[in-house]
Parts: structure tokens; C-alpha cells; sequence
């Protein structure tokens, strides 16, 4: 959609951008990809539990082709492949005459000093010592994507970590290369919200319209939105 309309599925504030339209199209490709087995439908995806996607006995077996996932969980799906079945990088797909990627960032840990703490110094110098010290750069590593701070970057490109052809890097590189104009929101990946979205598939492959799957998703979501913004 953002390819398509310029347009992200919530704004800043949480209210959302699309039309009437702009929603039934966004469901109906959704309700395609199941259709079309480019994604596995909520029943498939139920029949192996509710375990993650890498420990699904298709995704071991070599039986699903590929996946769209934040490039830190990469090495999850990579360890848990049947040789000789190897994960490589693809091509972003991109809409056709669009320089719109609608790829967004966010970072995959934060710390952060309390309002309410007693000893603000000694917890700002913890979390400093956390993220900028030498020894816990190495410690830490790669296990939450490329650090923010350069220096712990050209630490860990010094000692071999960061190595470009590793598909953790490679699928940063690539993100950082494309256009996008999209901003990522907390409200995109609050769960509740991910949890309305997985019911609307469900209603989809029972075969409700889109346009009404849309609807209630929007009164649901607009309900949740109320209440994070109070």
C-alpha cells in the first residue's frame, strides 16, 4: 500500500490514512496471498501450533521457499534449515515504476533510565557501560542487529563480526539502500493490534468480504488506539 498510495496504515497520531477503498484493496491482497499460497493460511499456520515460524516442521523440512523478516531474526530461520538448504538474500519487492520501498526501521533493543529511579547517575552510567564499553560490545555482539553507536560498529567490523556478505548485514545494507518515506509507529506493532489483524485473516479464509473484515478491523483497532492514547 505504501508502494502503491504513498500512504502508511496509521499516521502519527494513530488515526489511520487509508480510505474505504485503500482498505478493501489492502484486504483483498492479503485475503490473495492465502489464496494464491504465497503465504500460508491461518489454518495451515494453527495446525503446527504456536511456536515460531523457523521451528515449524515446513520451514526445517525445506518445504517453505522463503520469508519477509527483520534482518536480526534471520540467523533463527538459517540454524534451523535441513542441510544442505541454505539461506540466501533476495531482491526487495518492489511494485513496478515505484521508487516507494514502504520499508520502515526500528530498533531491536532499547535501554532507558526511569523517571522514578533514586540514582539517575549510576543507572545513566550503567546503561552507558552496557552500550558503549568495549567489553560488553563483544559481549553483546550481533544478538540485537548492528549497534547505533559507530564506534562499537567499527569495533565489531575490526574483530569480524560484521561481515558484509552475512545475510544480518547484507539485509540491513539493502533496507538502508531503498527509498521510503515510511516511519514506523508503535501502534503498527502493538499486539493487540497484530492480534486483530491475525482474527481478520481468519475471517478472510471463512470467507467474509473484505470490505467488512476491513470495517471491523478499523472499529477494533480504532477502540485499542483510544485507549494506548489516554
Amino acid at each position: 500500500m505504501m508502494q502503491t498510495h504513498r500512504k502508511p496504515m496509521f499516521n502519527s497520531d494513530g488515526t489511520f490514512a487509508w480510505n474505504d477503498a485503500q482498505w478493501d484493496e489492502a484486504f483483498s491482497f492479503v485475503k490473495r496471498l492465502s489464496d494464491d499460497h504465497v503465504l500460508p493460511s491461518p489454518k495451515t499456520l494453527s495446525s503446527y501450533g504456536k511456536g515460531n515460524l523457523y521451528e515449524m516442521k515446513p520451514w526445517i523440512n525445506g518445504e517453505w521457499g522463503g520469508l519477509f523478516t527483520w534482518n536480526i531474526t534471520i540467523r533463527m530461520f538459517a540454524n534451523n534449515m535441513t542441510p544442505p538448504a541454505k539461506l540466501v538474500l533476495g531482491d526487495y519487492v518492489m511494485q513496478p515504476g515505484t521508487e516507494e520501498s514502504g520499508v520502515y526501521f526500528k530498533t531491536a533493543q532499547m535501554l532507558s533510565v526511569a523517571k522514578s529511579t533514586k540514582h539517575p547517575k549510576e543507572a545513566a552510567i550503567l546503561v552507558n557501560y552496557l552500550l558503549n564499553d568495549p567489553k560488553s560490545v563483544e559481549a553483546l555482539g550481533l544478538e540485537r542487529g548492528i549497534p547505533l553507536n559507530k564506534a562499537a560498529e567499527t569495533q565489531l567490523t575490526e574483530q569480524g563480526l560484521i561481515d558484509p556478505q552475512d545475510p544480518v548485514i547484507a539485509g540491513l545494507r539493502q533496507a538502508q539502500s531503498l527509498h521510503t518515506t515510511a516511519v514506523a509507529t508503535p501502534y503498527i506493532e502493538d499486539l493487540q493490534v497484530i492480534d486483530r489483524f491475525t482474527a481478520a485473516r481468519e475471517k478472510l479464509e471463512q470467507g467474509q468480504l473484505p470490505a467488512q473484515v476491513a470495517a471491523d478491523f478499523r472499529q477494533q483497532v480504532e477502540r485499542i488506539v483510544r485507549r494506548l492514547n489516554r
